[in-house]
């Protein structure tokens, strides 16, 4: 080697010796050659990897607020919960105190029905709400012998002339004679105090009095056959056996 060539070797190797002091010493010193290529190549790396702590550290902020703002909420609903079951519970109370009442009531009420139905009814006779007494038989008979029977206790057959007696004879829920006939002399249908009653109105079943025959003078009333309605009047054979109920008004009401 040549005296040249020794200087410039040794000039190298003093620069080369220089800037890696200064390296050493500023670390923010951009390296040359194969050094500041392999930094420039982990910086996106780097770069990536703080981004991606920054957004999985504001997701875990998110998260926490979030949870938070949950508990909050669960909580107030909880308190509002319990308020309401409080008012229930005392509502429960207080309609249970007055069902007890009603109750009372409703039995003391009974009781003075049942002495009142006593007094102004004989004996095995129901009250309804329009003042009448009731009796309902217990066995059969054609439509003259059940009338017989009536007028025997002091009473007719029953009349039907208000839908408060309907209903209550309907609710009985059986088949029974009541207080009308077909009159022979003039062919109308008539209640047994001699009172025309319709024959297109009235509680007739659909198609009745249809006279089947021309047998069916007298009539029924019965649930059986529109068992969800108020109607229920029949005609039949007056000869045909059935149960019947006698009407009349309680006592001190008789005119």
């Amino acid at each position: 080697m040549d005296l040249d060539q020794h200087v410039y070797v040794n000039s190298f190797s003093m620069k080369r010796s220089i800037i890696a002091a200064q390296a050493l010493k500023n670390p923010g010193t951009r390296l040359s050659g194969s050094e500041s290529t392999e930094s420039r190549k982990h910086r996106p790396a780097v770069v990536c990897l703080g981004l991606l702590c920054f957004l999985l550290l504001t997701a875990l902020i998110v998260l926490a607020v979030y949870h938070i703002g949950a508990v909050n909420s669960a909580e107030k609903k909880q308190q509002v919960l319990a308020a309401e079951r409080d008012q229930l519970l005392s509502n429960q109370s207080v309609l249970s105190a007055e069902r007890d009442q009603l109750k009372n009531t409703y039995t003391s009420c009974n009781h003075i029905k049942n002495q009142l139905v006593n007094r102004v009814c004989p004996k095995g006779w129901s009250l309804d709400v329009s003042i009448n007494c009731y009796y309902v038989s217990n066995g059969t008979k054609s439509w003259n012998d059940s009338r017989e029977d009536c007028r025997q206790k002091g009473a007719d057959l029953a009349i039907i002339r208000s839908p408060q007696e309907q209903a209550f004879i309907v609710n009985l829920k059986g088949s029974f004679w009541i207080g009308l006939s077909k009159n022979e002399k003039d062919r109308t249908w008539k209640w047994v105090d001699g009172k025309a009653a319709p024959t297109k109105n009235g509680y007739w079943n659909p198609g009745q009095p249809d006279n089947h025959q021309g047998i069916e003078r007298c009539v029924e009333s019965s649930r059986f056959y529109l068992p969800n309605t108020q109607k229920g009047w029949n005609d039949l054979p007056c000869q045909n056996k059935m149960p019947w109920i006698c009407q009349k008004q309680p006592s001190g009401l008789q005119s």
